[in-house]
């Protein structure tokens, strides 16, 4: 991993992509390795934080060379852990960075699916870094990606928009109902996905919760969707 860190700030932009490559391949490898790989996967993201890789990833997301910029963006999206999204949040303009680059480049599929993953990890930090969040417009974002039919990013966007509904505060959940967010989570409650579906379930339960938004909710349908599929279950279940 220190290796490829010290490739990122070469004055090559090919050996710079190749870098990226290399780290995402060794996130994505450390996730998904049996039983250790939780352990290896946070060592690596702490490593790519204190060897200086992460501030050069999320300055890269500023690059005007699409191969940095999706490399960085799929990195990023795969690196947060919470030690990860504090330094990113703390960064100097970082939450502006990251938005800037998500919305500016949301019709380009690949940086979608990475973008959505990025924002879904940033959700989960805090009520103050959600309301950042949706003061930079990334809802604009999430509610666009509803309509993608990319698996990565509609289970992206089903947790992203859960995580906002169970971390955001009260205001947030007023900004989920101007941009008609229970409406989007409507076909999202339908897909076929099992991941799409149990957090879009779990987003429109939470914002449920409330009762002044709850007839919001129940007006989309998505609610009657939810209580449909409790019952279905519990029949099967006796």
């Amino acid at each position: 991993m220190k290796a490829f860190i010290v490739k990122l700030s070469s004055e090559s932009p090919a050996e710079q992509t190749v870098a990226l490559d290399d780290i995402l391949g060794s996130l994505q490898t450390a996730w998904t390795t049996p039983q250790y790989g939780r352990t290896l996967a946070y060592t690596l993201c702490d490593a790519l934080r204190t060897e200086g890789g992460l501030g050069t990833i999320i300055n890269n997301c500023t690059s005007t060379i699409y191969d940095i910029l999706l490399g960085s963006a799929r990195v990023l999206s795969q690196c947060l852990t919470s030690p990860n999204r504090e330094y990113l949040i703390t960064t100097d303009r970082g939450l502006k960075v990251v938005v800037k680059m998500s919305n500016e480049n949301k019709q380009d599929t690949a940086m979608l699916a990475a973008s959505t993953g990025i924002l879904e990890g940033l959700f989960k930090h805090s009520e103050s870094t959600c309301r950042q969040l949706v003061e930079l417009g990334s809802l604009d974002l999430m509610s666009y990606s509803c309509r993608s039919i990319d698996k990565c990013t509609l289970r992206n966007c089903a947790m992203g928009l859960a995580n906002l509904a169970l971390y955001g505060s009260k205001e947030n959940h007023e900004d989920m109902m101007k941009a008609r967010i229970p409406e989007w989570l409507f076909p999202l409650a339908f897909s076929g996905d099992d991941v799409v579906r149990y957090y879009a379930f779990m987003a429109i339960c939470a914002l449920a919760v409330s009762r002044e938004f709850a007839p919001l909710i129940e007006g989309s349908g998505t609610m009657a969707l939810v209580s449909s599929t409790l019952i279905f279950i519990h029949n099967l279940s006796l």
